[in-house]
């Protein structure tokens, strides 16, 4: 069993690499798999599917970053045919957006292209290392389910990338 001490050295261990190859990972992959789409736009498309209609306010909170920005990103991908805006029905004052079929249709072509390019990259490794991926995605899906259900605030949220 770990002492205290070992246990404060893997966190820190954690806190100070995870953000930052979370963030590598992402551009990387998105590389491999010869994507032309900003990542943000993807971002946005893919918290819209999750999530259902969402505002750009929820949807500013919900990435970390201003809501002039994610009206931005919005309008670039209204252009595009991959979401609309709409009224909502509950509070006419607020704005909805939505994917459309094109704004699905461009999530599932992007998740497969990454899928392929990691399964590439998969290939190459060990059981072992396979079963410790894993399993550390399912310490991070563990996590990513405690973070959503008790969010601390932060100074931006941002994190370095």
């Amino acid at each position: 069993m770990p002492s205290e001490n070992d246990r404060d050295a893997l966190v820190n261990e954690f806190v100070q690499s995870f953000p930052q190859r979370a963030g590598r990972f992402s551009r990387v992959l998105t590389r491999a798999a010869h994507s032309d789409f900003p990542r943000g736009m993807a971002q946005i498309l893919a918290s819209v599917e999750e999530e259902g209609a969402r505002s750009i306010t929820q949807l500013a909170a919900q990435e970390g970053v201003a809501q002039p920005t994610v009206t931005n990103i919005i309008i670039r991908l209204e252009k595009l045919g991959y979401a609309t805006r709409r009224k909502d029905e509950a509070d006419g004052r607020k704005v909805l957006v939505e994917l459309t079929p094109a704004g699905r249709e461009k999530l599932r072509d992007m998740r497969a292209r990454h899928s392929q390019a990691l399964r590439q990259e998969l290939a190459s490794l060990s059981e072992w290392e396979l079963r410790d991926l894993v399993r550390a995605s399912e310490a991070l899906q563990r996590l990513i389910e405690r973070l959503q259900k008790d969010p601390s605030p932060s100074d931006d949220g941002d994190f370095p990338a």
